[in-house]
């Protein structure tokens, strides 16, 4: 069976074009499951910036013009209807953790769950369930969005690649980010890996990097 994911797809031979990797859990390949997993971490470590953000920008955007007197500070309208629990999607911008909570509230009806807490952990939590679902290509779909929103309203930088150095006997793995400024090194975060690319090393990253993403982005 074919990976369910509407982004999926691997080269294989020339004489055909990519089509999805083979699932391995529940509906998905291991990529696209681990991708779930990563956006979910990412939106847990960007969201609580994001009203942070927002506030900065109106300010920063306040000097340019010059506020007005009596006049609240600005701040952006998409970033605002993200903190919105209660947002109804429009013009491509949805509440974060609105949407993150209805997807729990589906998981809870279709698995028979009585369980509570924060719907990052209840999706995190019945993860390896969920990927079998019917409906796991709209929710990979969407949370994978989610974290592609936040990452462009706080400005984040963007994923390059994934690291190659040898954490564990099965490789590192770690996603890394394009550097800034562009001309520094880029270091893994992994505490048992460490390794650094810079010169010829990350350009050898850019072009896995590359490799990896044909077909399939990298969130």
């Amino acid at each position: 069976m074919r990976c369910k994911s509407f982004d999926c797809k691997e080269a294989g031979a020339h004489d055909h074009e990519p089509i999805p990797r083979q699932s391995e859990v529940g509906l998905l390949c291991a990529i696209c499951a681990r991708r779930i997993l990563e956006a979910l971490a990412d939106i847990e470590l960007m969201y609580p910036e994001l009203s942070i953000y927002a506030q900065q920008q109106g300010q920063q955007q306040e000097g340019k013009r010059g506020k007005l007197s009596g006049s609240p500070a600005l701040i952006r309208l998409d970033v605002l209807a993200m903190l919105d629990f209660n947002a109804n999607p429009g013009d491509g911008v949805r509440s974060i953790m609105g949407t993150l909570a209805s997807w729990a509230d589906c998981v809870r009806d279709d698995l028979g769950l009585v369980t509570s807490g924060s719907p990052i952990d209840i999706l995190r939590t019945w993860h390896a369930r969920i990927c079998a679902l019917p409906w796991i290509d709209d929710y990979w779909d969407e949370v994978t969005e989610l974290a592609g929103m936040l990452r462009r309203a706080t400005n984040q930088p963007k994923p390059i690649g994934r690291c190659f150095g040898r954490a564990t006997n099965k490789g590192c793995g770690r996603r890394l980010y394009e550097p800034v400024p562009p001309e520094t090194a880029i270091v893994c975060p992994d505490e048992n890996c460490g390794r650094r690319y810079d010169g010829a090393e990350l350009v050898k990253l850019q072009i896995q990097g590359e490799r990896d993403r044909v077909g399939s982005r990298i969130a």
